[in-house]
């Protein structure tokens, strides 16, 4: 049966522009997408598949490619590789997008070229920008050639805004399960932190020296205070539900014998979730938050680097926290299901060492 490609869901640009003038934009392409039979059934196992870029529909001129990745693993028809590595002609993606209409053209074991080419539509053009935001998501190719990404920009968070409802209805969501599968697949690897966040699939921001510190404190001070009664899990996941499955900076856990072998935490194992944000402040509030609240998460703290707080949320309903206080420095933290066990905010955000025990 003739193969089909029935959606390209994801795509983010990593690694580095060596050779660009525009230097702080890379020029690689992480490409996701289904490859089904003619029926609709997800195909499985590897399959050799063959990229190309060209300037119209059908026909027209090649402007990169080939690029052929020989044994594409397969789960539930689902695959990943990474366009934009020179192709046979040395060529880069970049230098095929220094004007607009550009369609991207497969080929699965050497077959004929799948039909219709899929439209890139706008933002693998930023790649050529000086000053690009970085691309988030294409979010959706029905098969008739049209695709959407999104560009995350500093400069334009009202444009962000639009094309973030234009785009909601269109998003292909993925399960835990199908994220489980893709990482033990090596679609998807352990290393490129990534969390599942209500079904799609976020790429965390790169630590800073102050966020390592300070992660590196609370491990410090909840092993002290809380390590006979509580599993201290480090950026590692927390299973929310079918959907979501983030990776906080400090988790404090129910004991389990096993220390969450057999399974990742859920909420109900959960004591205390910890986010330290800088860069990352608007999304752990907006977002994080009311995600952990509706999982009923009692107790989250968000260590705020740029004011020198932390942010405690309380007693959840819904999608937010009833009781919301915010510690300052000079201030003492207790936490709820622990009230005897004192925390400096100062030695969470200071630079003393060692730690004060209380």
């Amino acid at each position: 049966m003739r193969q089909i490609v029935l959606a390209m869901v994801f795509v983010i640009l990593a690694g580095a522009m060596a050779q660009a003038q525009e230097a702080s934009v890379p020029p690689l392409v992480n490409y996701q997408g289904m490859l089904t039979d003619a029926d609709g059934k997800p195909l499985t196992g590897t399959k050799k598949i063959e990229f190309n870029l060209y300037d119209a529909a059908t026909g027209g001129t090649k402007f990169w490619g080939p690029q052929i990745f020989s044994s594409v693993p397969l789960v539930n028809g689902m695959f990943n590789v990474i366009l934009g590595e020179k192709d046979e002609e040395k060529r880069l993606i970049t230098d095929a997008f220094e004007s607009s209409g550009r369609y991207l053209g497969i080929k699965v074991n050497d077959g004929d070229e799948l039909f219709p080419r899929q439209q890139i539509l706008s933002t693998p053009y930023a790649i050529r920008a000086e000053k690009a935001g970085k691309i988030l998501q294409v979010v959706h190719n029905d098969g008739h050639g049209d695709s959407e990404i999104i560009i995350d920009s500093p400069l334009n968070p009202a444009e962000k805004r639009r094309n973030l409802m234009l785009t909601r209805a269109k998003r292909k969501t993925f399960t835990t399960d199908e994220y489980h599968q893709m990482i033990e697949a090596g679609i998807l690897r352990e290393g490129d932190r990534l969390e599942l966040i209500q079904g799609e699939i976020i790429q965390m921001a790169a630590i800073g020296s102050n966020h390592a510190s300070c992660v590196g404190r609370l491990t410090h001070l909840f092993s002290a205070n809380f390590a006979e009664n509580a599993i201290v899990w480090v950026q590692n996941p927390v299973c929310l539900g079918k959907h979501s499955e983030p990776e906080p900076d400090i988790s404090l856990l129910k004991p389990q014998p096993d220390f969450y072998a057999s399974r990742h935490p859920r909420p109900e194992d959960v004591l205390l979730i910890v986010e330290v944000a800088d860069t990352s402040l608007e999304d752990d509030r907006e977002i994080k938050l009311p995600l952990y609240a509706k999982a009923g998460i009692r107790e989250v703290w968000i260590v705020n680097l740029k004011a020198s707080c932390v942010e405690v949320s309380t007693s959840p309903s819904g999608h937010k926290y009833l009781n919301v206080r915010v510690f300052h420095r000079d201030s003492v933290l207790s936490l709820g299901i622990f009230p005897d066990a004192k925390i400096l905010v100062d030695d969470i955000i200071g630079q003393s060492y060692p730690l004060t025990a209380m």
